[in-house]
């Protein structure tokens, strides 16, 4: 079977049994082989679509099969370990548990039709049940008698509550308001006058059914679905709420409405029979000290409340309550109460969590289109739960959990990319390579940083509210906990917990890992992109050689489950290939550091002050080459040291030395004024193999500055010879010091700097990920 042949058999199928489904008593009446053939079709095209998504569904359909597969466990056990009732546990697994497997019945349909041709097929089925409705409105017949009193007196009058095709007019209303919807929808997209006409047919002919609930929850269902459809411009006419011109239907509507309420609020008699029955019931709807019906549902409700202050954990045993058989205990008059009372608060929750889950993905998308009729049709039933106990009945849960599932699939298609940056320097330690790829990135992508929380709060910036990450998520272990190998494992636990959370909400597409040991966290069970950004020679930040090994170890895991490896120095490629034989170069990438801003329009200006100024901002370790710098002051009388950053544990700074100034740590917004007064930036480290494989930050940054520059050097920083004055030892920075002491012009010209400055942001390093990132996806594709 070809695409084109597969799809018209899907759409074929889905048509026939929404028709099923939307008039299912009429087929039943004939033989029960319908309703055997339509549990056939959906239970089996539900175990395929769970069976992929089992072996390549996406993470967000694993997320929904998870609460899924809990909610079927406990219905199942909460029937089998409370008060086992062998009829009940039968009808249990019916409507709870049948029931929701429509949902990926749905979810594989989807995949091959058209959202847009169901929905109309839905009006037009609509449209005929709301001409039908009022046929036996008016000529006072059923074409099909059902299980429940069908009528109402009004005025000495029999009335004939219409129900068509449906056990009752309650849930013949609750349909006729989803169709309702469904007409307003496709006169939206095609501008067809007829689907006009069906909604408003749809809609006043639940009036026919003579059911209050459905009236109300397709009035809200109303609401939701036209705010949502004009979101934007009630958004931007809000301040203008009084002076929007309002096309001429709307103005007719208006009226009608008007009309409608003034009649409704002083009971009017219009001599119009039906006009004059409708206001009758709508006035009972506010009526809750005087109408029959409403103290009658009051009752039930307190009764249902007893019931569950007395079983409010576990309830009493699902499908023990209802309208289904003469073993049922009550009827609850409400879907809520129904779920509270069978299978407990435990139950409701993760019955619940379902479609809060699907609506959570609503709200968080960007898809929106026939999204908004699904959510009304949802909200729709969701509202009239709470006066009804409407999807016990199949016929509504079958457009229940349908539109909850085409829902679902409808929000995947997505747009931007979910991107889940996982650092491994806090959000508001010194601004470094993680915060400028996270921050670059969130231009093209949905970017949230994660980063695990350092206790030692003194020694961060206080805040980075100009960043276009403007929310960052921080992991919350226990304090040190990482040093002792039991507390290590638990902290592991609460990091995989919080990565399946951010995953399953966020829907992650791809994680950027910038430390070995955080694939640990990483769940399996997930589908996501990986890329490990290797920024440092973390290995030799560790002096243990066991320790060494372990994460040696580690890494060699990480780099094979990477899809994507960059690295920020050719030095660190190196180390990387000798470390592990197994890297492959097709999927290794070298993406240096680069320079972040604006290039500064500052000239530079020759020394005339007596003291020679040499400044230094990052991160102070034992790297830091403390030893020079008391040498220098030793021997120069004439200079001072301004030093800027936080200072890592167990490094003791020499505060007590004479014109050496430790100032803390320097918000990066205010680098270019502290800068201003200085002489020379400076790079004193101790070069050992863990500085051999940086790519230093801060000397882009220092050339932007347009002051001289001495830095230490090492192979992997050449390049930046033509402006900075390197040394190799003692003498060598003597002689520099010497050399600018007597003549500061700076090294090289502005042009130059403004050229290799174009060259080296930020913005393109940024571009070399997206082009990585967009190239693995089409491979994924």
């Amino acid at each position: 079977m070809d695409n084109i042949d597969k799809r018209k058999v899907y759409l074929y199928g889905i048509l026939l049994i929404t028709l099923y489904f939307s008039s299912k008593m009429l087929w039943d009446s004939f033989t029960i082989l319908f309703e055997l053939i339509s549990l056939f079709i959906i239970g089996a095209f539900a175990l395929i679509e769970i069976r992929n998504i089992f072996i390549r569904g996406k993470n967000e359909q694993k997320v929904l099969l998870f609460l899924w597969i809990v909610y079927i466990i406990y219905v199942i056990l909460n029937g089998l370990l409370n008060d086992f009732n062998i009829s009940c546990f039968i009808r249990s697994l019916y409507e709870y548990c049948f029931y929701s497997c429509i949902l990926w019945f749905a979810i594989l349909f989807s995949n091959y039709i058209d959202l847009k041709i169901v929905i109309k097929w839905l009006s037009y089925i609509g449209i005929i049940l709301a001409l039908l409705s009022f046929c036996e409105f008016i000529f006072k017949f059923h074409f099909i008698e059902g299980m429940f009193s069908n009528y109402l007196t009004y005025d000495n009058i029999e009335v004939v509550r219409a129900k068509v095709f449906t056990r009752s007019y309650l849930s013949h209303g609750v349909l006729l308001g989803i169709f309702s919807i469904c007409n307003a929808y496709s006169y939206k997209i095609s501008r067809n006058r007829v689907f006009a006409i069906g909604a408003a047919l749809c809609f006043f002919s639940i009036l026919a059914t003579g059911s209050r609930g459905p009236l109300v929850a397709t009035f809200i269902a109303y609401g939701v679905f036209i705010i949502l459809e004009n979101k934007k411009k009630i958004k931007k006419n809000i301040s203008q709420l009084f002076t929007i011109k309002l096309k001429r239907k709307y103005y007719i509507i208006l009226i009608v409405l008007l009309i409608f309420i003034i009649l409704i609020i002083f009971n009017i008699s219009t001599g119009i029979y039906f006009i004059d029955y409708s206001i009758v019931r709508i006035r009972s709807i506010f009526n809750w000290t005087g109408d029959a019906g409403n103290l009658g549902r009051l009752k039930i409700w307190e009764e249902s409340l007893n019931i569950i202050k007395d079983n409010f954990i576990f309830g009493i045993g699902a499908s023990k309550t209802g309208s289904w058989g003469s073993a049922s205990l009550m009827v609850t008059e409400s879907d809520y109460l129904k779920k509270l009372i069978e299978i407990g608060i435990v139950g409701t929750i993760i019955y619940y969590s379902i479609p809060i889950y699907v609506i959570y993905k609503f709200f968080k998308s960007e898809n929106k289109d026939s999204s908004n009729t699904l959510i009304s049709i949802i909200i729709l039933i969701l509202v009239d739960s709470v006066i009804l106990q409407v999807t016990e009945e199949i016929m509504i849960a079958f457009f229940y959990w349908l539109s909850l599932g085409f829902l679902f699939s409808n929000l995947q298609r997505k747009g931007k990319m979910n991107i889940l940056y996982y650092s491994n320097v806090d959000w508001y330690w010194i601004k470094q390579r993680p915060h400028f790829i996270a921050e670059g990135l969130a231009r093209t992508y949905n970017v949230k940083f994660v980063y695990q929380h350092r206790y030692n709060r003194s020694i961060m910036q206080k805040s980075r509210e100009q960043s276009i990450v403007k929310k960052v998520y921080p992991i919350y272990v226990i304090p040190k906990g990482d040093r002792v190998k039991i507390l290590y494992k638990i902290n592991n636990i609460i990091r995989r917990l919080y990565i399946s959370l951010y995953i399953s909400i966020w829907d992650i597409d791809t994680i950027i890992l910038t430390y070995p040991t955080q694939i640990n966290s990483i769940p399996n069970c997930f589908t996501v992109r990986i890329l490990y950004d290797c920024m440092d020679n973390y290995i030799e930040f560790i002096t243990d050689k066991n320790e060494k090994q372990e994460l040696a170890l580690v890494e060699n895991i990480l780099i094979n489950k990477a899809d994507l490896i960059t690295v920020s120095s050719e030095k660190l490629i190196e180390e990387l290939k000798i470390r592990h034989q197994n890297l492959p170069s097709e999927k290794c990438f070298l993406v240096r550091n680069a320079y972040a801003g604006e290039i500064i329009n500052n000239t530079h200006t020759v020394k005339v002050n007596s003291i020679y100024k040499l400044c230094y901002y990052g991160t102070i370790s034992s790297w830091f080459d403390f030893d020079l710098l008391k040498k220098s002051l030793d021997k120069y009388r004439n200079i001072e040291y301004f030093i800027y950053g936080p200072v890592e544990p167990g490094i003791e700074m020499p505060t007590n030395l004479e014109r050496f100034n430790y100032m803390g740590i320097a918000e990066h917004s205010r680098l270019s004024e502290i800068v201003e007064s200085m002489d020379c930036l400076i790079m004193p480290f101790v070069v050992n193999e863990l500085i051999e494989s940086v790519d230093p930050v801060k000397l882009y940054e220092y050339i932007n500055f347009n002051k001289n520059i001495i830095s230490v050097y090492y192979n992997e920083i050449n390049r930046f010879k033509p402006y900075v004055y390197f040394y190799k030892n003692e003498s060598e920075y003597y002689a520099i010091l010497d050399s600018l002491l007597k003549n500061n012009l700076i090294k090289y010209s502005n042009d130059e700097r403004i050229d290799f400055l174009e060259k080296n942001n930020w913005d393109s390093r940024i571009q070399q990920y997206v082009s990585l990132l967009e190239q693995s996806e089409r491979e994924e594709l």
